[in-house]
């Protein structure tokens, strides 16, 4: 892979996905990690992007929420870990 000055790259860590038991809300937990290569030393290094950004890259990657209807998945936190790592928790209400 070729990666040059000013690339960024997103990896997502899932620490678990689906019902803590049976006939409960689904809990999406998940980590995601923004890198970049540095203009002064060519390395991979934390990125801090704007929240909004890491929140859109967040639906597309790990979980969809904010569709606003009373069984879709909401937000529940949104934490920043450090600098360029996010972690998030989204709930999708049980439905039968």
């Amino acid at each position: 892979m070729n990666v040059k000055k000013g690339d960024r790259r997103y990896t997502i860590k899932c620490n678990s996905a689906g019902q803590p038991r049976p006939y409960a809300d689904s809990v999406y937990d998940f980590e995601i990690i923004v890198e970049m290569v540095s203009y002064q030393t060519g390395l991979w290094q934390p990125n801090d992007i704007d929240e909004e950004l890491v929140k859109d890259r967040a639906k597309a990657l790990g979980r969809d929420w904010g569709g606003g209807g009373p069984f879709d998945p909401e937000l529940r936190s949104m934490t920043k870990i450090g600098p360029g790592h996010w972690r998030f928790v989204v709930v999708e209400p049980y439905t039968d």
